[in-house]
């Protein structure tokens, strides 16, 4: 289920007297954050679109690489 479902399902959930867990609300709050971190990379990446010239390199990298 993605976090958009997630988010339109809620409110029948609650409806049927169901309450996310504290897991599931920080796993939301998390979530809220990535998307509108993804829409302001969204934008400053359109900002350049106005560029003539020069190149521009995006890298993506996390913080914490993945373990086993």
């Amino acid at each position: 289920m993605s976090f958009y479902d997630y988010q339109q399902h809620l409110p029948r959930l609650r409806q049927q007297g169901c309450s996310p867990t504290k897991v599931a609300q920080e796993l939301s709050a998390l979530t809220d954050r990535i998307d509108v971190i993804e829409k302001l990379v969204a934008e400053e990446i359109s900002s350049y679109s106005s560029l003539s010239d020069g190149h521009l390199s995006i890298i993506a990298n996390a913080p914490r690489p993945g373990c086993r």
